[in-house]
């Protein structure tokens, strides 16, 4: 065993620890996660384009109220993503989503990001809510740790649309102003978001980029 094991030198620790450093400060805001997962194949067998979610489907506007989901289509076509304040993947992604909306908000086009009942309440130090107020005070952190600009509404405090949505996180789906899905993916991915819109509206001439954006360092 003795002469199976090589001994560390000085040079080799530094040359790690070095490429663990960059490797972390290089990288604040990682690339979303690619990989499949087992999960969506079901999404796109419930979800199709020209399907109607139901009715009674309601949400919370940032102002209090609460509205069938169907009210918020007031335009053309509205955007809604999925997300909350310790779901990992609405952290890296939401920036994708802020840009695409720079581009488009201009439009015959609505973006809300939807926040949800947390996904990992375990981290950042933050702890489920018990109520609805929790949830927008929640939401209010929300806004100014995220910086962001696209509006908010907030799911209802028994999770109609994450449970309608068979629980995805980070879904991202567009409907008209009938309420039919135009376009629907399980999670945010680039450049997908951006793509569904350039059909819809066109491609912009220099569509902004996530580093074009004063948003602040997320961990």
């Amino acid at each position: 065993f003795s002469h199976a094991v090589v001994p560390l030198t000085n040079r080799y620790l530094i040359a790690v620890l070095t490429l663990l450093c960059v490797t972390v400060h290089g990288q604040s805001r990682p690339a979303p996660d690619d990989s499949p997962r087992g999960t969506n194949t079901q999404f796109y067998e419930a979800f199709k384009v020209g399907d109607t979610i139901p009715g009674d489907l309601k949400f919370y506007r940032d102002t209090g109220e609460l509205v069938p989901a169907n009210e918020i289509f007031q335009k053309a076509y509205t955007v809604i993503v999925s997300g909350c304040l310790t779901c990992g993947q609405f952290r890296i992604t939401y920036p994708i989503v802020e840009a695409v909306y720079r581009d488009y908000k201009d439009q015959d086009l609505n973006f809300f990001f939807v926040y949800q009942t947390l996904q990992h309440p375990e981290n950042h130090s933050y702890v489920q809510a018990f109520s609805m107020e929790e949830r927008f005070l929640q939401l209010e952190v929300a806004k100014k740790e995220y910086g962001t600009t696209v509006p908010w509404a907030l799911d209802t405090f028994d999770n109609n649309w994450k449970a309608y949505f068979q629980l995805h996180p980070n879904s991202e789906i567009t409907f008209d102003r009938e309420g039919k899905m135009v376009y629907a993916e399980p999670w945010v991915r680039q450049p997908k978001l951006r793509n569904a819109m350039e059909k819809l509206f066109g491609p912009v001439e220099h569509p902004t980029r996530v580093s074009d954006l004063d948003l602040p360092e997320i961990e």
